[in-house]
């Protein structure tokens, strides 16, 4: 990244700083799960449908191959509606347990109490950039506050990724995480 602040025309720094938010989802948070011997199909919801449908595998022990994940509310979870999926599993479980379809919907309160808080957090940017424009180099430094919640910001306990988005943009990209506790 050095070498892109280098090659720089200007080189410019800022920090921004977000204070965190409850996003609340449209659909209703739950599922119904159904096996048919030792294949399970679920119908939940979600931002896609193989994560979804990994989740279940890791959680159920079941080879991904023999989980389907209908995705009937598609969307629209704004981020904070993903941590309900740590339901799915028990869900599945219910269902395999009684030998029939189980259902799961929460009303809106008890939809609350699960949602996942968009973590407060202060990024600063420090970027390089030719006179024409492009973007030489770009260090982006992040504190996020992720409260007592070890998975907060994605779920996976990273707090403030999504570098992948512009790597293929950004020649020379580094970044540099903090996350803490409060």
């Amino acid at each position: 990244v050095e070498k892109g602040f280098a090659e720089a025309d200007i080189v410019k720094e800022f920090i921004y700083r977000y204070s965190g938010a409850v996003p609340v989802p449209i659909q209703p948070g739950g599922g119904v799960a159904r096996w048919d011997a030792d294949r399970l199909t679920f119908w939940g919801f979600g931002q896609g449908i193989y994560p979804q449908r990994s989740g279940l595998s890791r959680a159920l022990g079941v080879d991904e191959l023999k989980i389907r994940f209908i995705d009937k509310y598609n969307g629209c979870t704004l981020g904070g509606g993903m941590a309900l999926a740590r339901l799915n599993p028990w869900i599945a479980y219910i269902a395999k347990m009684t030998g029939r379809p189980a259902k799961l919907m929460l009303q809106k309160d008890q939809e609350l109490a699960f949602l996942q808080v968009k973590p407060q957090n202060i990024v600063h940017f420090k970027v390089g950039a030719k006179k024409d424009g492009k973007i030489t180099a770009c260090h982006r430094t992040f504190h996020v506050n992720i409260g007592m919640n070890a998975t907060a910001g994605g779920g996976q306990g990273q707090g403030g990724g999504r570098a992948e988005l512009y790597l293929h943009v950004v020649p020379n990209w580094k970044e540099t995480g903090f996350m803490y506790r409060t």
